[in-house]
């Protein structure tokens, strides 16, 4: 827990912001398993619900 608090603040006090490689629908769920399984992305695969 704690170091998900410092991570929190670095993040916050940088700017850092997460890479997103690709959004998938919530029904595509299965294909953006798949798509993190295979391993070709490059940054965070998002769900949109």
């Amino acid at each position: 827990r704690t170091h998900q608090q410092e991570m929190v603040r670095a993040i916050e006090t940088t700017g850092i912001r997460p890479l997103i490689d690709s959004t998938f629908a919530l029904e595509e769920i299965a294909e953006a398993f798949r798509y993190q399984e295979s391993g070709r992305h490059f940054g965070k695969i998002c769900l949109s619900i």
